[in-house]
Order: structure tokens, then C-alpha cells, then sequence
């Protein structure tokens, strides 16, 4: 996630609507999580039901996983 506040930073934002669709709807979460004083608003399409009495830590681990390798940025290196 330090990749889209890297970006962010770059392109002078100090606060941005993050939108994720159906899997990344979970990684949108991640971000406004990680990030809320960034992150003003989100919007999550076709997401999948996320049960509101697990973490974010929790909803999240059956996706780390099946992520791609990616350098310390969080950049895919495949």
C-alpha cells in the first residue's frame, strides 16, 4: 500500500477517494485502514461480502497468498 500514498505524495494529493472492484474492494479497505488520515472517502463495487466481525488482518489473509511477489514499494517484480 505505501506504492498509491508514494504516488499520491507525488502528484501533490494530500487526500483521495480510493475505489476497489470485486477482489481489490478488499484491498481498498486495507488501504483506508492503513491510511485513514489520507484516505477521504472509498467506494467499493461488487465487493464480496466482507463479515464485519473479522480484522482487516483476518478478511484479508486468504488473498496474501495468491498476491504476487513485489519489492519493499509493494511493486509486482513478476
Amino acid at each position: 500500500m505505501p506504492c498509491v500514498v508514494e504516488v499520491a505524495d507525488a502528484l501533490g494529493v494530500e487526500k483521495f477517494v480510493a475505489l476497489g472492484e470485486a477482489a481489490g474492494a478488499v484491498v481498498t479497505v486495507e488501504l483506508a485502514v492503513s491510511y485513514p488520515d489520507r484516505v477521504a472517502r472509498i467506494v467499493l463495487v461488487n465487493c464480496p461480502f466482507l463479515d464485519p466481525r473479522l480484522s482487516v488482518d483476518e478478511l484479508i489473509a486468504p488473498f496474501r497468498t495468491k498476491l504476487r511477489p513485489s519489492d519493499d514499494s509493494g511493486f509486482p517484480t513478476t
